[in-house]
């Protein structure tokens, strides 16, 4: 796909244009498209509408880790720990058997002090 190949380029507004003109074309794939569209928001510091697309994601799908873990990303990077623990624990209410999830989850105290804990586990 096309935005995938913009996105592995680091060319992040073409691969935004390219999955959003895919959400206008395919409703059918649209949890894939919004999923990498917030990826590639987030690679271009645009939190908030990589939180809004996550959120699309998790309506569809409410066993999608990868959303959550964007969600909590975004959080961290606009200073809402809280905000972040909150969308973690529905992650793992849904998810209950990720590992991942629960690690986040356990060591969230330590999350608040080090973002990069949370962003590159």
């Amino acid at each position: 796909m096309e935005g995938t190949k913009a996105y592995k380029n680091k060319d992040y507004k073409k691969a935004l244009d390219l999955y959003t003109n895919a959400i206008e074309k395919c409703p059918f794939l649209n949890i894939v498209y919004y999923n990498n569209r917030a990826a590639a928001y987030m690679m271009v510091l645009n939190y908030e509408k990589a939180i809004d697309d996550c959120k699309k994601v998790i309506r569809n799908d409410n066993k999608n880790v990868t959303a959550y873990k964007r969600i909590a990303n975004c959080y961290f990077q606009l200073n809402k720990p809280e905000n972040a623990k909150d969308i973690l624990e529905k992650g793992l209410c849904s998810c209950p058997g990720d590992i991942e999830l629960q690690e986040k989850v356990l060591f969230f105290p330590y999350n608040k002090i080090n973002k990069y804990f949370i962003i590159n586990r």
